[in-house]
């Protein structure tokens, strides 16, 4: 004689519908309207970095530069110098002498900040926490 099981059933969990958005087709005035405010807010972006001390357009230009300067193509020399800096402590020690960042640490870091600020700026506004972040991270790479 087989043992006969009885099938466990188990209750669904309820779960709330969550409404469908109703798409709407765009229309061209409100993609131009979106497309404008977001150049707007870009300019305003690019004239907030030119406004800024020549010393903080020097540390943007390095920022956006620095992998351009130093890589194995454009110098090996430097390429090696800062690939040891990277991963030979003793090496490094000889170049530093307390425990600040090297530009290396620093770039990626100020770099991703920035765009993270501009991209803020380009999709919500806000000229004056754009300036703030640039003259922190200025501040931070000095």
């Amino acid at each position: 004689m087989k043992n006969k099981r009885k099938a466990k059933t188990s209750k669904k969990a309820k779960t709330t519908k969550t409404p469908k958005m109703i798409s709407r087709p765009h229309d061209r005035r409100s993609v131009c309207a979106k497309v404008n405010k977001f150049v707007e807010h870009l300019n305003d972006g690019v004239n907030t970095i030119l406004k800024q001390d020549s010393i903080v357009l020097k540390m943007i230009l390095w920022i956006n530069y620095y992998d351009c300067v130093f890589n194995s193509h454009t110098d090996p020399f430097l390429h090696k110098h800062f690939k040891e800096l990277e991963s030979d402590q003793d090496y490094r020690n000889t170049f530093k002498d307390s425990d600040e960042l090297f530009d290396y640490h620093l770039v990626p870091m100020v770099k991703g900040r920035i765009q993270d600020a501009m991209k803020d700026l380009i999709n919500s506004g806000g000229v004056a926490k754009f300036r703030k972040v640039l003259l922190e991270q200025y501040k931070l790479f000095t």
